[in-house]
């Protein structure tokens, strides 16, 4: 059984999948990171299956939530580290969002837009050859050019609450109750594996932003600098 989980977007995500197929999924909306344990614990007895159940973990490594790439990957390296015989596996959200558009029916090369900082958007290039997924030219685009990603291939893919989604008729879209992951459990193998006890590095395509005022220090109102 495979454990695959995705923290990257807003909402948290959980499938278990056996032989290819999902057989037991949850959806956080708006869900934190920290709640990836009791998530795992419902699906598990939804399935009817135990932790030990588990050989394999594929965890998103972003780019997304800052926060909430840090505890899933720690959870997956830390899950797969204790279980044994558990291989941990890393895909990027650009690559699972690709299978997703496949599952739409996309093929060829398109683009992905997911939304990051307020008036950006990650970006990426995804081409869909037969049995595989190639991204490339990962990057940032300001909110105002992210219509011009559908000049890069034959598709478009994000999400249906992003900003530039009215500015771009016929583009595929998901939505906060779709699974995502549905699409990668056939072929969880195909990712790369990674030891357990080095750990998966997040990608974040850019550094994560300092918060407002940081800078400042606490000397701001007067206090230590």
């Amino acid at each position: 059984m495979e454990l695959l989980i995705d923290a990257a977007l807003p909402d948290l995500r959980i499938a278990l999948a056996e032989r290819g197929e999902v057989v037991a999924s949850a959806i956080e909306r708006g869900g934190r990171a920290e709640s990836v344990e009791p998530l795992l614990r419902r699906v598990l007895e939804s399935a009817k299956a135990e932790l030990s159940d588990v050989r394999a973990v594929l965890v998103s490594r972003g780019p997304g939530s800052f926060t909430g790439l840090r505890v899933a990957l720690a959870f997956a390296q830390g899950f797969a580290f204790g279980a044994e015989g558990c291989v941990l596996r890393a895909a990027t959200l650009f690559e699972l969002l690709a299978l997703h558009a496949r599952k739409m029916g996309a093929s060829g090369r398109g683009a992905i837009l997911v939304p990051a900082r307020r008036g950006w958007f990650y970006a990426a290039a995804a081409d869909l050859p037969d049995g595989g997924v190639r991204i490339s030219d990962e990057r940032m685009v300001p909110e105002e050019e992210a219509a011009g990603a559908r000049k890069e291939g034959e598709w478009i893919l994000l999400p249906d609450y992003a900003s530039a989604a009215a500015a771009l008729p016929g583009a595929l879209t998901f939505g906060h109750d779709d699974l995502l992951l549905d699409a990668a459990a056939p072929c969880v193998s195909a990712f790369p594996e990674i030891d357990p006890a080095a750990g998966v590095s997040p990608d974040y395509i850019e550094p994560p932003q300092a918060k407002p005022g940081a800078r400042r220090g606490l000397g701001a109102e007067g206090g230590a600098k």
